[in-house]
């Protein structure tokens, strides 16, 4: 038929039919437009409504695990050379802290960059898990 040339599709669950880039998210049992994925860490899925403020969430956890890195790396410079504290326990305080501030939010800057290039390249993760051409308007555009 035309809609299925134009990428429509029967959903059985919800028994819709569904535009082109959305898709069914079994977790929260509902059709996405531009289905992104289902996010375990805000409990939603992301799609085209809002993208937006999952990217601004991301960009705004990656500062944060900077912003965290660089208070406990002036905090190590100032009680190292404040000498009310021992050295060794400065030390084993800041690293307990800052290694997996460290790593966490360089694993979140990863994803933040991840889904910059994707938006910048007007695909979806599930499209570029998938491999899926896709030939349409950037996820920022409504």
């Amino acid at each position: 038929s035309r809609q299925a040339e134009q990428g429509f599709k029967w959903c059985n669950t919800c028994r819709v039919i569904r535009p082109p880039r959305a898709s069914h998210c079994a977790d929260c049992n509902a059709c996405v437009l531009r289905f992104d994925h289902h996010c375990p860490f805000v409990n939603n899925c992301v799609g085209q409504r809002n993208y937006v403020f999952f990217a601004w969430f991301l960009s705004s956890a990656t500062l944060l695990g900077f912003a965290v890195v660089v208070g406990i790396a002036v905090w190590l410079q100032a009680a190292g050379s404040d000498g009310k504290m021992a050295s060794s326990v400065v030390l084993v305080t800041g690293a307990a802290v800052a290694i997996p501030a460290a790593l966490l939010g360089f694993s979140v800057m990863v994803f933040c960059c991840y889904h910059l290039s994707l938006s910048l390249r007007g695909k979806t993760t599930k499209e570029a898990l998938t491999k899926k051409e896709t030939h349409g308007a950037t996820i920022w555009a409504a």
